[in-house]
């Protein structure tokens, strides 16, 4: 594992001590890169890639888990005076500070939630080719986090986008049902490839 991944990560964490405000996504973006996508990397590495382009699929979903992160602890951060949202965009939707503080859930602070849903869905859509590309065994663990990390975003659009209602979490029994068809995908899809691997040996 290179030494910059690990060094960047405890960039992350001086970053998340010394900030409690972003003013715009290109500030989240570098703290969510140092805290999230490099781990996306240093996992690339221990779980094995095919192609090198695996890395930068793994940073798409290092960014899309840690914003999914800050929308599932919006509360939780408001009550250690941190506003992970970007500033901005606060301020863009007719929002301020006090609608995460006081917990002001009005319909523009809903569409403001919205954006930030509809954008973690982006990069795990962004993301989703490159775990392909990790070695076969590696693929059931990651597809199954990523799975269950954007449930979290789908609970949240189920509260109607309020992220005042207590932690958003994935249900045990929901993570057993997506574990167990990660598990049956993955039978499936090893079949298939045995299967095309011996009618190309048999065209021989």
């Amino acid at each position: 594992i290179p030494l910059k991944y690990p060094l960047d990560l405890l960039r992350g964490v001086q970053m998340d001590i010394q900030h409690t405000r972003y003013q715009n996504f290109d500030e989240l973006y570098v703290f969510c890169y140092r805290v999230a996508a490099v781990v996306g990397f240093m996992m690339t590495h221990i779980l094995g890639y095919e192609k090198g382009e695996a890395f930068a699929y793994a940073e798409k979903l290092g960014v899309a888990m840690q914003l999914t992160n800050i929308l599932r602890d919006v509360q939780e951060d408001k009550d250690m005076g941190r506003i992970y949202i970007p500033l901005d965009e606060l301020h863009a939707h007719g929002c301020s500070e006090n609608n995460v503080l006081e917990e002001r859930m009005t319909p523009a602070f809903r569409e403001l939630i919205k954006f930030q849903v509809n954008r973690a869905h982006s990069y795990y859509e962004a993301s989703a080719a490159g775990i392909a590309m990790l070695q076969a065994d590696s693929q059931f663990a990651i597809y199954s986090a990523s799975r269950i990390y954007r449930g979290i975003l789908k609970r949240l659009e189920a509260r109607d986008y309020n992220p005042f209602l207590g932690r958003v979490y994935v249900p045990k029994h929901r993570k057993f049902g997506i574990l167990f068809q990660e598990i049956v995908r993955t039978k499936i899809s090893s079949m298939q490839e045995r299967l095309a691997m011996a009618a190309g040996l048999s065209l021989r």
